[in-house]
């Protein structure tokens, strides 16, 4: 799943693959950051990490909107 922001704003790619949710987010200039966890609370705390090694002293200018995202874990049939 790509989540695109508006112009000048980092991109978010998520996946959940092997018991694990994965995100990497595009600054753009080749700039961008990987992390993951086993839950969703694991991962977001892990991107702040990730923010904060990456960006350094800079990290607490920046400040991420990351999308709000609904999981499911069941496909529903639709029913007519």
């Amino acid at each position: 799943m790509v989540m695109a922001n508006k112009k000048n704003e980092p991109k978010f790619h998520l996946s959940y693959e092997g018991g694990y949710y994965t995100i990497q987010i595009d600054f753009g200039k080749h700039s961008s950051l990987i992390t993951e966890g086993k839950t969703l609370d694991e991962l977001l705390a892990n991107i702040d990490e990730a923010v904060q090694c990456h960006f350094g002293d800079d990290a607490y200018n920046i400040k991420l909107q990351i999308p709000t995202i609904t999981f499911s874990r069941y496909q529903h049939a639709v029913c007519h």
